[in-house]
């Protein structure tokens, strides 16, 4: 039996005019992080229900995830820009779909505060406050889950290409050069590994293959990190 599975997860970024790039993310408690595939830090998103788009899904889990109300975020679909999908090969022959997204951050965005509970997910994972972290800091210091750090790596690498900016995010030029200034030297040696290690993730048969590509990149960029530092 092929099991179809598709997830939606949204980079929701303010992009301010000198050019700093922050992101909302969210901690995952201590025993969903045992290993290099499911790191301590996540982008806001989940798995697709029946007869929900990809962007209805995004919005949806979004308003459950980080909204101060846990409702529906009034997010026009438009707004919503395409970053990056991996197929991951399943146990059983299946492919499971992530997709990653751009939602520029706005007045509809208003996260859980303090005063809310963390929240307990299905499937048992406890989803600490969502909070606005620096993209440098994302990719550089945090343990992100390798997936959501590769749709980050990606999304600074289009921010960084003025026309990419303009014609994908509405980046005006002026605050593209900024986001470069501020980010390139350092964002360029994880956009070079990201994009060798997604097309040999793309050519991937089996989920043992996937696993084994996957580890290798996080030690790769545990390298680039070491220099870093």
């Amino acid at each position: 039996m092929r099991k179809l599975c598709r997830s939606n997860f949204g980079i929701i970024a303010k992009i301010e005019n000198n050019g700093a790039v922050l992101a909302v993310s969210l901690t995952v408690e201590e025993r969903f992080r045992r290993n290099a595939l499911h790191k301590s830090w996540i982008f806001p998103g989940g798995s697709q229900n029946p007869g929900e788009t990809d962007k209805m899904n995004l919005v949806r889990e979004l308003g459950e995830e980080i909204s101060k109300e846990q409702k529906v975020l009034e997010i026009p679909h438009e707004d919503i820009s395409f970053i990056l999908e991996l197929k991951k090969p399943g146990d059983f022959g299946g492919r499971l779909t992530q997709n990653f997204w751009y939602i520029p951050m706005s007045e509809a965005i208003i996260l859980r505060g303090e005063e809310q509970s963390d929240l307990l997910e299905p499937d048992g994972a406890r989803l600490g406050q969502p909070i606005l972290v620096d993209i440098a800091d994302i990719i550089v210091k945090r343990d992100l889950k390798l997936a959501h750090l590769a749709a980050a790596v990606v999304f600074m690498g289009r921010l960084l290409n003025s026309e990419t900016a303009r014609r994908y995010y509405k980046v005006e030029s002026e605050v593209s050069a900024a986001i470069r200034s501020r980010y390139g030297e350092l964002v360029e040696p994880y956009l070079r590994k990201t994009y060798f290690f997604l097309e040999r993730l793309r050519k991937c048969r089996d989920h043992k293959e996937y696993t084994q590509v996957l580890y290798s990149y996080c030690k790769v960029l545990g390298d680039v990190r070491k220099k870093d530092s």
